[in-house]
């Protein structure tokens, strides 16, 4: 499949997951672990990836060797407002892009056809959100035009706040619920894990 309206994808990693008492990016999943499964759906959908790291980038580095290229975010305990803004500068001086998708490294249950879809639906001028049970967040895709605000991000406020202001240019996309799981803690992990993530 030809890549995606001209598509980057930035993986955020920076987070220091301490309800899990450990990197959870280099958790065991399948045939890999947690980041590294990210990294494999973000380059089957486009060229032009970056992984931000932060909290236990040295551990990470150490342990996996990252199929894209990654950056370091020194301020990842001001909030994911940094690591977004990191991200998509790193992404937008390297080429033009259309829009941008932010994925997370902790939803290893996301498909790839869901996040194909975001970036399909994704209209110029429109973000187009995953649709949570009362509220949206990311993963999303961003279109160029807001870039500048996606930069202009800091703190722990992290996407939510600009996807608010811009209700009317919103494309809600609901995957199925069981996807939309976070991996934040060991007991979440585990049961997962046991479900679905053991080696093929």
């Amino acid at each position: 499949m030809s890549k995606l309206r001209f598509s980057g994808v930035v993986i955020l990693a920076a987070g220091e997951a301490s309800r899990m008492g450990a990197p959870k990016q280099i958790l065991p999943w399948k045939n890999s672990t947690l980041l590294e499964q990210a990294c494999d759906k973000a380059k089957s959908l486009s060229d032009t990836v970056v992984v931000v790291l932060g909290a236990h980038a040295n551990v990470i580095l150490k342990d996996l060797t990252l199929s894209v290229p990654y950056i370091i975010n020194d301020k990842w305990m001001q909030g994911m407002g940094t690591s977004i803004s990191m991200g998509v500068d790193y992404l937008s001086r390297k080429q033009e892009l259309q829009n941008i998708l932010i994925l997370l490294a902790d939803q290893p249950l996301l498909e790839h056809t869901y996040l194909e879809k975001l970036i399909l639906h994704c209209d110029v001028d429109k973000i187009c959100v995953t649709k949570y049970s009362g509220s949206v967040g990311v993963p999303a895709v961003f279109d160029k035009k807001y870039f500048t605000a996606l930069v202009g991000l800091t703190g722990r406020v992290g996407a939510k706040k600009l996807i608010g202001t811009y209700e009317k240019n919103l494309v809600k996309i609901t995957p199925e619920n069981e996807q939309l799981v976070d991996i934040d803690d060991r007991e979440t992990y585990e049961k997962l894990y046991a479900k679905f993530g053991k080696p093929n």
